[in-house]
């Protein structure tokens, strides 16, 4: 069974080696820098590592993610690849807290090497992990933390936003919530749209119904066919808050029967693209719709 790895950080050449020369090594997904994404992301994925790619971090990114993994999963090992001054900026930040340092510059087969070393002595995986858990309970169980939790979390999402407001452009930026149980496609979109829009993202419509019951979005890109409900349910269900009625809905997904798309356009989405996904036009049916 392949270890699971939280990827996250500015340095998406490092996130992209990964993906591009890693997956027969681990499990890997990767996620925005917000804290409400990276403490969903933990509690769904349940990573056995998380792997900061830093590129000129700002240190309110560093501090949302950190304050995201202490939250949620103290004991979760951290790992660093960055740049010497990078590298510096956390361990000054949170001295002693990253179990690896990588220094930039540095091969994919030396990424690889160390961290399988580090993961087989130190982590023990259970080849039973899970074994006997359907879906649903997975999910259930993932869910089921306490709403005053949650509360608290998203409280200090809302300060450690205020904190680094400083630092962001004038115009506020876009959010847009990208809701696809394929994490390979989650990273494609999110890097389509990270330069101009902050991208959340969910894996399922539970994670991103319980998203929308505490934060807002001003669009969603929603695949078809997920696990549990699929694409015209979660979007029956999120239009049926009304707070949530008015946000577009773009449908992205790979399934090309006429009735199935009849069941999604019965349900009038602000738009509809299949995949795979051509960058421009989805940036320009965005546009259209949030600009």
């Amino acid at each position: 069974m392949k270890y699971k790895v939280l990827l996250v950080g500015n340095n998406n050449a490092t996130i992209d080696d990964f993906f591009i020369h890693l997956l027969n090594q681990f499990d890997c997904i990767t996620t925005s820098r917000r804290y409400f994404d990276v403490y969903t992301h933990l509690k769904f994925f349940k990573p056995d590592i998380l792997v900061y790619c830093m590129q000129k971090e700002a240190q309110g990114n560093i501090t949302d993610i950190i304050t995201a993994r202490n939250d949620y999963a103290k004991r979760l090992p951290v790992v660093i690849i960055g740049s010497d001054k990078d590298c510096n900026l956390f361990n000054n930040t949170y001295p002693g807290l990253a179990a690896l340092v990588l220094e930039k510059p540095i091969t994919v087969n030396v990424i690889s090497d160390k961290l399988s070393y580090y993961l087989k002595r130190f982590i023990k995986k259970s080849p039973n992990t899970n074994a006997e858990e359907d879906e649903d309970t997975v999910i259930n169980n993932v869910l089921k933390d306490s709403e005053e939790a949650i509360k608290n979390s998203l409280r200090e999402l809302d300060e450690l936003e205020d904190l680094s407001s400083a630092e962001a452009p004038a115009e506020k930026r876009k959010h847009i919530l990208v809701v696809d149980d394929d994490p390979v496609m989650l990273k494609v979109i999110k890097k389509h749209l990270e330069e101009k829009y902050n991208v959340g993202t969910a894996l399922n419509g539970n994670l991103a119904l319980k998203f929308l019951e505490s934060k807002r979005t001003d669009l969603i890109l929603l695949d078809y066919e997920m696990p549990g409900d699929n694409g015209p349910t979660v979007m029956g269900k999120i239009r049926s808050h009304p707070l949530n009625k008015n946000i577009p809905i773009v449908f992205l997904t790979g399934v090309a029967d006429s009735a199935k798309i009849q069941e999604v356009l019965i349900q009038k989405p602000e738009g509809y693209l299949l995949k795979p996904v051509d960058k421009e036009k989805l940036l320009l049916q965005i546009k259209s719709l949030i600009g």
